[in-house]
Formats: structure tokens, C-alpha cells, sequence
């Protein structure tokens, strides 16, 4: 997902905008590519600017938890 962005070397604590430099149409293909890659659904606000590597590590689990328990 992020290779296809030509970002590599990422660490957890590296915040999406301020490190990664992701912007919000990126952030946007991001989200779609997730809901695509991994059938769940992320809303617009869930994918912020704010939101380090580790935290959408977070946001993704809790989602796929999600659509295992149904």
C-alpha cells in the first residue's frame, strides 16, 4: 500500500501528514485501497492527518475484529 506511494522505510511512530507527507487525497486512496484490500468499511474522519502508523495499525485491527465477529 504505502510502496505503491513510493514511501518506504516507515516506522510506527511516524504521523501520516507531518512524516509520511500524505495528503488528504492521498489519505482518501488509502482508505480506499484498505476497504478494497481487506473488505471493511473506514469513514472519512477515521483516517486523519494526526493518526501515526501504529494508530491505523489500531483502526485496522479493531475493524477486522469487527467483520470476523459477524
Amino acid at each position: 500500500m504505502f510502496h505503491e506511494l513510493e514511501i518506504s522505510y516507515i516506522s510506527p511512530d511516524q504521523y501520516l501528514e507531518y512524516d509520511l507527507r500524505l495528503d488528504l487525497l492521498e489519505r482518501q486512496c488509502i482508505r480506499e485501497d484498505i476497504e478494497e484490500r481487506l473488505h471493511v468499511v473506514i469513514y472519512d474522519d477515521e483516517i486523519e492527518s494526526d493518526l501515526t502508523i501504529l494508530e491505523l495499525a489500531g483502526l485496522l485491527s479493531r475493524k477486522l475484529l469487527s467483520v470476523s465477529e459477524l
